[in-house]
């Protein structure tokens, strides 16, 4: 008897957020954040192609209208187990309803950013910013 492969992908990156991004996407109501927080989770999967990043290079996706992440790749965490490339989320670009967007960070600001998660050793895990915006958006539902 054969057995069938998962179809959940594996990840292949890390992906970390700066505290100031995850502010940043909280500008959005819970209900309106699923494209960027797809397009992160397309980051961790591969599916953005990050790995043809230049490590450290400040790189872009969008998502839906105006939305932006800017994002960098970095070398893998050093450890026994080896670690694993890391997607760091520098900023959030977001666009409600209103048409309001936040003001992109200039680059001295990304690199303040970059260097605080270099100088701390990482940013907010992905899947704990997933799990509060989940909470947020039941919440919204109520």
């Amino acid at each position: 008897m054969s057995t069938m492969p998962s179809r959940k992908p594996s990840l292949g990156f890390a992906v970390e957020w700066s505290s100031e991004a995850w502010v940043e996407m909280r500008t959005l109501p819970a209900s309106e954040r699923r494209p960027v927080m797809d397009a992160a989770a397309k980051l961790a999967i591969g599916r953005r192609r990050p790995v043809k990043a230049i490590p450290n290079a400040i790189l872009e996706v969008r998502t839906r209208g105006e939305d932006r992440l800017l994002y960098r790749v970095v070398d893998p965490l050093r450890g026994p187990a080896g670690g694993q490339p890391r997607v760091q989320i520098l900023s959030a670009i977001v666009t409600g309803a209103t048409g309001i967007a936040v003001a992109p960070p200039g680059a001295d600001e990304l690199r303040r950013r970059g260097a605080t998660l270099r100088k701390i050793g990482g940013g907010i895990p992905h899947e704990v910013v997933r799990r509060a915006w989940l909470v947020e958006l039941q919440r919204e539902e109520v």
